[in-house]
């Protein structure tokens, strides 16, 4: 992301970025719903907005029923075996 703000774009769009943990698609999405992930967010923004003050945005998701699947690069469009899954 660094690379992209030094490249000159104007602004970015962070990824799909789950506001809950059941709202999640996979165990590998971008999350915002504790502590631990508003400190990492924070230190990623400021670090990018040290580089260049561009506007920077969060595409915010949840998964509904879609949620508790495979990684899509692993298994595409398949649910979670149920002791790995969750309640969506």
């Amino acid at each position: 992301m660094g690379s992209l703000v030094k490249s000159g774009a104007s602004m970015i769009i962070l990824e799909s970025t789950a506001v809950n943990k059941e709202g999640r698609i996979t165990k590998k999405d971008l999350c915002l719903y504790s502590e631990e992930h508003k400190k990492s967010f924070k230190k990623l923004i400021l670090f990018l907005k040290l580089i260049k003050n561009i506007p920077i945005f969060i595409q915010l998701s949840h998964a509904g029923r879609k949620g508790s699947s495979e990684i899509p690069w692993v298994k595409s469009n398949t649910p979670l075996k149920k002791k790995d899954g969750w309640q969506t």
